[in-house]
């Protein structure tokens, strides 16, 4: 299943994201920049009609379908994107990872990890703020959870938990959850998954009631939530699959997915962690080398040696792309769900795909996405 449309920005960039209708790019200058995605996507669409350019629209935030009329590449020219700035930032600092959540924005490095809040004005945004130190040491990925809680892998560090008391977190609100090295970490609802040089270790931590479900005072209400985030999550170690190594894991909805060094593919329940199926792919892995992978509604990206492969179901797979700088999915976004980010050699290709209305055995259905 090819992405339907695709979306090809000029530029060389390092790293992107799409959230609350803006697009930010991380380009070779280490400048991060934000732009309105929405007139990004119009000047991207100019020669179409009003109602062609609404259908596009509504496509890219999975709500219809379209024909194969629409079915193309658009693209917009550097200096064309350049129009649609709305301020920058430099990161003076090469990223190893970014993420977003509620307006707060988050860099990961080889410095450590920093943070940092966006003005709004008129609907966009409008500066950035003085970033926050939260963490000096190498940090490789980023996850964020409910309350402003966050998770980093953060190398020889191991996994780190950080648990602000509201919403501005600092090194004190830092806590290592595992001293095993860490190089990428999920977080899905009240579970955390990371992959170690040790295995694989789950965490799932207390749930965490919504206010309009709360019977009591807000002070009440507020005082359980602290004590909910502060309560030890159950951490549990798996080394192994039938005696193979884990490598690599990953969340699609409320299962996991996990790579054993054998190059096999199994998924288990989140809520069954001890039974197994094998996932047959119907295409080697050939390498773990470069291995990195992510689930969506529509399907599992995995980026294996130098090709990015889409994995929808029963023995369907394609290449999407090869020799990728970087790229992303927007698992816990509502409204950019089917987009997948791929930055290539001077282009970021955005490439938009249908959202099943069943689930493959690759991905998820709607109902289990968290927003962002």
């Amino acid at each position: 299943m090819a992405g339907k449309v695709k979306i090809e920005i000029e530029g060389d960039y390092i790293d992107s994201f799409v959230y609350s209708g803006v697009l930010f790019l991380v380009n070779s200058d280490l400048n991060l920049k934000a732009y309105s995605w929405d007139n990004v996507f119009d000047r991207c669409l100019d020669g179409l009609g009003t109602f062609q350019k609404m259908r596009l629209k509504n496509y890219s935030r999975g709500t219809v379908s379209i024909t194969d009329e629409l079915s193309r590449t658009y693209s917009i020219s550097e200096k064309s994107l350049s129009e649609f700035e709305l301020c920058s930032k430099e990161l003076r600092v090469w990223p190893s990872d970014i993420n977003i959540y509620k307006n707060r924005f988050y860099v990961a490095s080889e410095r450590g990890v920093d943070a940092f809040d966006f003005d709004w004005g008129d609907g966009k945004v409008s500066k950035f703020q003085r970033p926050t130190k939260i963490f000096d040491e190498v940090s490789f990925k980023l996850a964020t959870s409910s309350y402003h809680r966050l998770a980093i892998a953060a190398g020889k560090a191991g996994l780190l938990s950080v648990t602000p008391e509201k919403k501005y977190a600092r090194r004190e609100h830092v806590n290592q959850l595992i001293d095993s090295p860490c190089s990428d970490c999920h977080w899905h609802s009240t579970n955390l998954v990371a992959d170690t040089v040790s295995g694989q270790f789950t965490a799932s931590f207390a749930s965490i009631p919504k206010k309009i479900n709360f019977e009591g005072t807000d002070r009440e209400y507020w005082e359980l939530v602290k004590v909910l985030k502060n309560t030890k999550p159950e951490i549990r170690e798996c080394t192994s699959i039938h005696g193979q190594s884990i490598v690599s894991s990953w969340f699609s909805g409320k299962g996991l997915f996990s790579v054993t060094k054998d190059l096999k593919l199994y998924w288990n329940s989140i809520e069954r962690p001890s039974e197994y199926e094998l996932i047959d792919t119907n295409s080697e892995l050939s390498t773990l080398k470069y291995f990195k992978a992510q689930s969506s509604p529509f399907g599992t990206v995995m980026e294996v040696g130098d090709d990015l492969k889409l994995f929808t179901g029963d023995g369907e797979h394609q290449v999407v792309a090869e020799e990728v700088v970087n790229w992303r999915l927007f698992p816990k976004s509502s409204y950019y769900l089917s987009h997948l980010h791929v930055i290539e050699d001077d282009v970021l290709s955005v490439s938009l795909f249908d959202i099943p209305t069943r689930p493959n055995k690759f991905g998820y259905s709607k109902s289990e996405v968290l927003g962002d």
